[in-house]
């Protein structure tokens, strides 16, 4: 992705973020400062191994306002997104999914390579260095149901 894209992504997430509704409420003020924030960065995709079509992604969320929770991932270049977890058992490494990450205020979260991350099924051949996106679908403590999408950068295993 070019540097502009992502600026113009970076902005508009921004620009959303900073949305109030425009309440007339005196205590609008009091409320906007605790509204809650997203933020995602540094989202990249794994380009699948020859042969394959399973891989990984991961990228970061920071939150500020209120707690959250990550419940779903979704995209068009696989036919599946999960959110897994990692861990070694007897020097084994054990996946699983879940069916969310709670993300408390004020933390960043990862999804990265050897951690919790995205898995991905059925991909779609990928480009190295295009961007593929992402939908992430966060939910708060009152059911509200918030969507970001992220344009992901596709990375080789090497890098």
């Amino acid at each position: 992705m070019t540097p502009m894209r992502w600026l113009f992504a970076a902005l508009s997430l921004t620009l959303v973020a900073a949305c109030d509704g425009g309440t007339a409420d005196p205590a609008a003020p009091a409320a906007a400062a605790a509204a809650p924030s997203i933020d995602v960065g540094n989202a990249f995709v794994m380009v699948p191994l020859e042969g394959r079509d399973v891989t990984m992604a991961g990228l970061d969320i920071a939150v500020r306002g209120q707690d959250v929770r990550l419940a779903e991932v979704r995209t068009t270049f696989a036919e599946r997104a999960e959110l897994h977890t990692m861990s070694m058992v007897d020097d084994k490494m054990t996946m699983r999914q879940v069916d969310g990450f709670d993300i408390p205020a004020g933390q960043t979260f990862q999804l990265k390579r050897g951690g919790n991350h995205i898995m991905l099924f059925q991909v779609d051949p990928l480009e190295p260095e295009e961007a593929y996106d992402l939908t992430l679908v966060f939910e708060y403590g009152d059911g509200h149901r918030e969507v970001v999408n992220v344009p992901a950068r596709a990375q080789s295993f090497g890098e």
